[in-house]
């Protein structure tokens, strides 16, 4: 998914409310709690393009992000991610009917969310943490219910005017500020994303019309036929490295990599590559045609040839999700009767298809080499010429590959997944070594 967050600069927006209601100070506005902001959420516009960002694929068109996001938001069994305790402290993550922030789901396993780096708002907490002074945060209203709402963290109790049931109700919040935030966080995600393609966003917030039915009391009666005011579209901005960019490239799936390890090149024309796949769900047994939950990176080498597909189906000790009893288990393979050659081989692992979208061009490596009447393994690096499915030619060495920070990621986490679901669910040791030697000598 796409994690979009940003800032909107609420303490500018209060000047213009306190211009356009024509109050002398700040202060005298934030006493009048029924001209005060009230947010609708915002708009969403999405363009998809190329995985380099050159062509556009999919023009500029509304994108109810929302929508899609809904069957995970029904599926929220536990409690939300945890947002800097600062953000709830100071209110910068605002009250839930305002809906400006989603809740995060707790992500599998130990992994963490981006950590927020707005600048904006680091200095917004900043300010408020060296000042005794009160600010103005946008308050809850009584239209919130806390019922089937995204917006709503993950069981709460029902609120009213931003109070948790049971909760007394301060009636002098934000009559004693005289000054209002800086900066206030947006955040929604987009969970339709597709492998292989960039996508750009930009957003317009929306507001509560404080003039709606004041017809008598505006310059021009159509002022206050508006139950929402909408403010203009502003594109959203991504940091790579030094640079911003209006788009976000979502990788393909599989990452192919070159291994350093000699010792299994039994073949002259062929070499072990590891594959590294995102596995949505496999398929344990295809007579009941049910798909088991994985949704994680899997791990497996693959030997190919020259000019041959880098694919290929491994029997893998792979965990899948068992919903009825909450927990990842290794799923054994259907092999039909017992009598079947090889079934007990095939104990506690499933067939995966691994299947790069690429072709091996050429490689280089040591290997196995014939010195006079000698059979010397030399253990030089590996070189892959790769040509990828949309037709661009990598270059990839062991050397190079062992220093990939995502890639050794990646791997050791799903080692440590291995380790971790047969500690408490298999009692034999778990497979996968790592082939990728130091640069040296020595393990990795």
């Amino acid at each position: 998914m796409v994690l979009v967050q940003a800032s909107f600069p609420l303490k500018k927006q209060m000047e213009e409310y306190q211009k356009a209601l024509r109050y002398n100070t700040m202060a005298e506005l934030m006493a009048h709690k029924e001209d005060l902001p009230l947010f609708n959420g915002f708009d969403v516009e999405r363009q998809i393009r190329t995985l380099d960002g050159a062509k556009v694929v999919q023009p500029w068109a509304a994108y109810n992000w929302l929508e899609n996001y809904k069957p995970i938001n029904t599926e929220r069994i536990m409690e939300d991610y945890k947002d800097d305790e600062r953000l709830v402290k100071y209110e910068i993550i605002s009250a839930p009917d305002h809906h400006l922030v989603l809740p995060l789901p707790v992500l599998a396993g130990d992994r963490k969310y981006p950590k927020l780096e707005l600048k904006s708002i680091d200095n917004a907490v900043d300010q408020l943490e060296k000042s005794s002074a009160p600010k103005f945060s946008l308050k809850g209203s009584e239209k919130f219910k806390g019922e089937g709402d995204p917006f709503s963290p993950s069981g709460a109790a029902p609120t009213a005017g931003g109070v948790k049931q049971g909760e007394k109700k301060d009636e002098s919040s934000g009559n004693k500020a005289s000054e209002a935030l800086d900066a206030i966080l947006v955040r929604f995600v987009d969970v339709n994303v597709l492998p292989g393609y960039a996508y750009e966003y930009r957003i317009r917030m929306k507001v509560a019309n404080p003039n709606f039915g004041k017809d008598k009391q505006v310059g021009r009666p159509d002022f206050a036929n508006f139950k929402e005011l909408a403010g203009n579209f502003t594109e959203v901005k991504f940091r790579k490295g030094d640079k911003d960019l209006s788009w976000i490239a979502i990788p393909p799936e599989t990452e192919v990599y070159a291994t350093a390890d000699m010792k299994r090149y039994a073949k002259p024309d062929t070499i072990w590559v590891q594959v590294q796949a995102w596995l949505d769900a496999v398929r344990t047994d295809k007579s009941a045609q049910v798909e088991d939950r994985v949704g994680d990176w899997v791990t497996e080498d693959i030997e190919v040839g020259r000019g041959q597909y880098i694919a290929g189906t491994k029997d893998v000790k792979l965990p899948v999700w068992d919903p009825k009893l909450q927990h990842y288990h290794f799923k054994d393979r259907s092999v039909g009767k017992a009598s079947t050659t090889g079934a007990a081989a095939r104990k506690g692992v499933v067939p995966v298809d691994f299947n790069a979208g690429a072709l091996l061009v050429d490689f280089e490596s040591g290997g196995r080499v014939q010195v006079k009447t000698k059979t010397v393994l030399d253990d030089a690096g590996t070189e892959l010429l790769v040509l990828t499915g949309d037709g661009r030619l990598q270059v990839h060495s062991s050397v190079g590959d062992y220093f990939d920070g995502e890639r050794a990621g990646r791997h050791q986490m799903w080692l440590d997944w291995i380790q971790k679901v047969a500690s408490g669910a298999d009692a034999s040791k778990p497979g996968g070594a790592d082939d990728f030697k130091k640069p040296g000598g020595g393990k990795q």
